[in-house]
């Protein structure tokens, strides 16, 4: 006896779930999907002319409705137009299956095909040309080119298809379809045929397939329940109207206009989706009395009636679209203003800062709940308060200034303007606040409101103040600390040359009394009396040079020029360097301050010359001009990288600038690496911050 394995198991699962991921690709699946569309195409196709059909009068191949064409612009309208080729075959096979118990031969039948599928593609692509999405008949625009596109579409397409209709076809068609009257009633009769079907069964077609399933899935059961029972109202009373009502004259033939009435109210209450629909069941109930002879225009004969009743769908239907359309407009934009006054009401109530609207002579209309707690009052003191007496408690320069500001808006000279003003509240207190003013615009013959939004900004302004009078306190800081640097120079340079120089020149003499003295001294103390002696002598200089480079009273005595060449030949001798020192005019004398603070500089920079540049040449230029004068000190060293410099602890650049600013100048410091550094400082001779530094007392 056979076991049956598991691999056979496995084996036929596999090939399942290989069948199944095969299925699950996007372009198998893609295929699936359109096989499947045109499968369902072709069957409601059939259908459609199945119905159709039975709706024709006796001895006759002329229907009253004939939604195929529809059916075929809207399958074409939805899809790309790469695939349209095979909805219209699908749809050919379909019509041909549906024609064959007429006996109409495949030649007419291949025409009628070819002809409906020429109309539709005309249709479709005008449709998706000019108006991709007009497929939701929401708005004026996407009716219109729909209705336009159902007139002209068709008219053209029958007036094209005449020739070979009359040129070719036998006369048992022409006779068929009443076509014997003349070229005329020919394309008259087609034109209306296919117009009232795109009219009347196009519309819902599209709604239904692009929003259909939104229907079901986004609308409440109750509400569904309550649509059914309006549509089965509707359609029963335009089925016994049209269908068993017929009186040949009397005010009972006003029962036909209670189906439009109904249709009116369908209109104004579910918009397009519901008019699109009402006019489909209506024109199905109208054709079906039509075709048991009950309804209006039975006075006519069986053919003229189907014209006639085609042209008063058209009649019926085209309004009403146009009317679902207006009305969904002015619905959609009612709650969009509804909408956008919630917003406003809200964000009005709840803003954080004081919003005030006026008319342009300054009564108060709204304010909201933030400008009562700025300024302490309730809105009705505030609408018997008019801005321009709220505005002027301060003084009339502030309302003047903002009326000025006004007119400038209302000219149109600007779109808003915004100003820090005082006001002061219903305590008494004052305060500052920031108001922004723009004109709200209104109707067209309406005259525009001031829109103000106020924010409170007396702490701010409080801070600021602060700000300024410390930044005010710190401006004031560098001079006082240069200065207290200059008297402590002094006090330093005085006790240097009065007490420790002196100090140092007894101590001087007291070594060479010793050492040349009446005194038995042995050879090798008294050489070391003699260099402590040359020591001595040479600290002494060295503290001399340093007290008057400390702080130069020859400033105080001599004009600048001097002291600079003075400085120069020093600093050269001492370094063992070459300076060149130039003198360019006639420097007038100038205030102690700009001679300190240009000294300063030169000290500073030749110090950094003979520190960090590595040459032995370095130029320094003075020169005078009748509104200023200018030090310009310059080597071809190392240089080094300014950015680097700003950066270092070092004070020498700061204080260079810091004291030129204290004088009103100002410093120019360029510097390139293995170029060379320029120093150049530029003071006005009448500088108003002049006088921040006094010379100091003899010594």
């Amino acid at each position: 006896m056979a076991v049956p394995t598991v691999s056979s198991a496995r084996d036929r699962f596999s090939a399942i779930a290989g069948t199944c991921r095969v299925y699950e690709r996007p372009v198998v699946r893609r295929s699936a999907v359109m096989v499947a569309e045109c499968v369902g195409l072709a069957v409601l196709y059939y259908l459609m002319v199945t119905v159709s059909m039975r709706f024709r009068f006796a001895a006759s191949g002329l229907s009253l409705i004939w939604p195929t064409n529809a059916l075929l612009v809207s399958a074409l309208a939805l899809r790309p137009s790469r695939h349209w080729w095979m909805y219209l075959l699908s749809a050919y096979l379909a019509h041909i299956a549906g024609m064959s118990p007429y006996h109409l031969g495949v030649p007419w039948l291949t025409f009628q095909m070819f002809f409906n599928a020429a109309q539709a593609a005309v249709c479709a692509l005008l449709l998706t040309r000019f108006r991709p999405m007009a497929f939701s008949f929401d708005t004026v625009p996407e009716v219109f080119l729909f209705l336009v596109v159902s007139f002209v579409g068709p008219a053209v397409m029958n007036l094209v298809a005449m020739y070979p209709v009359v040129r070719f076809s036998s006369n048992a068609p022409l006779l068929t379809h009443n076509w014997y009257a003349g070229i005329v009633s020919m394309w008259l009769a087609g034109w209306m045929n296919n117009t009232a079907s795109l009219v009347t069964f196009a519309p819902t077609l599209l709604l239904v397939a692009t929003r259909g399933r939104s229907w079901s899935r986004d609308v409440p059961w109750r509400r569904l329940a309550a649509h059914g029972l309006v549509a089965f109202v509707f359609g029963a009373c335009t089925f016994l109207v049209y269908r068993d009502v017929y009186v040949a004259g009397g005010l009972q033939q006003a029962l036909y206009l209670v189906p439009i009435l109904l249709l009116l109210g369908i209109v104004l209450r579910y918009g397009p989706i519901g008019t699109c629909l009402a006019i489909t069941v209506l024109v199905c109930c109208s054709a079906w009395g039509a075709y048991a002879s009950n309804g209006p225009f039975v006075q006519y004969g069986a053919i003229e009636r189907a014209t006639v009743i085609q042209i008063s769908w058209i009649m019926m239907a085209a309004p009403m679209l146009m009317l679902a359309a207006v009305v969904r407009e002015r619905t959609v934009a009612t709650l969009a203003s509804s909408e956008s006054e919630v917003r406003f009401r809200q964000l009005f109530e709840q803003a954080t800062i004081g919003v005030v609207i006026e008319t342009l002579e300054g009564c108060v209309r709204h304010v909201n709940p933030a400008f009562c707690r700025l300024c302490g009052y309730s809105e009705r003191e505030l609408r018997q308060l008019t801005w321009p007496r709220f505005s002027s408690q301060f003084g009339m320069a502030d309302y003047n200034l903002e009326r000025r500001l006004l007119n400038e808006l209302v000219d149109g000279r600007g779109a808003s303007y915004q100003l820090e003003r005082r006001f002061q509240r219903k305590d008494g207190t004052a305060g500052w606040v920031s108001v922004r003013v723009s004109l709200l615009k209104q109707a067209r013959d309406a005259a525009p409101m001031v829109i103000r939004l106020l924010e409170d900004v007396t702490d701010h302004k409080s801070a600021t103040e602060a700000l300024d009078r410390a930044h005010a306190e710190l401006r004031k800081l560098p001079p006082r600390l240069l200065q207290a640097q200059e008297d402590e120079r002094r006090r330093i340079a005085r006790e240097l040359h009065d007490d420790v120089n002196q100090r140092l020149a007894l101590l001087t003499v007291g070594i060479d009394q010793l050492s040349y003295g009446p005194y038995e001294l042995e050879r090798d103390v008294r050489e070391q009396l003699n260099d402590l002696s040359r020591e001595s002598k040479e600290i002494a200089s060295t503290v001399h040079a340093l007290s008057y480079e400390l702080h130069s009273p020859r400033l105080e005595h001599l004009d600048l020029p001097t002291v600079a060449r003075g400085y120069c030949q020093e600093t050269a001798s001492k370094h063992h360097i070459q300076i060149e020192c130039s003198v360019d005019g006639v420097v007038p004398p100038v205030p102690y301050e700009i001679s300190l603070c240009l000294y300063r500089i030169l000290q500073e920079a030749l110090r950094n010359a003979v520190k960090h540049s590595g040459v032995e040449r370095v130029v320094v230029q003075l020169s005078a001009l009748p509104s200023e004068i200018a030090l310009r000190v310059s080597d071809a060293g190392r240089g080094f990288n300014p950015d680097d410099a700003r950066l270092a602890r070092g004070l020498g650049l700061v204080s260079m600038r810091e004291r030129v600013r204290m004088v009103g100048g100002v410093i120019s410091i360029t510097s390139t690496p293995a170029v060379g550094t320029t120093v150049l400082a530029c003071i006005p001779l009448g500088s108003p911050l002049l006088g921040s530094l006094q010379p100091s007392s003899k010594f």
